[in-house]
């Protein structure tokens, strides 16, 4: 199964521990992340 191309609008880093996915009405994604996951491994987790 190949991976789909999500186009990340935003990234907002907060104190937490989970990794959390919103979307707009205008479809777009908005992903909200902890301090310590990079940016590598956030994309990896939004492809799957």
């Amino acid at each position: 199964m190949k991976p789909m191309d999500v186009q990340i609008e935003k990234i907002i880093r907060t104190k937490r521990k989970m990794i959390a996915l919103q979307m707009t009405d205008d479809a777009k994604l908005i992903v909200r992340a902890p301090f310590s996951l990079d940016d590598d491994r956030i994309k990896e987790i939004v492809s799957k």
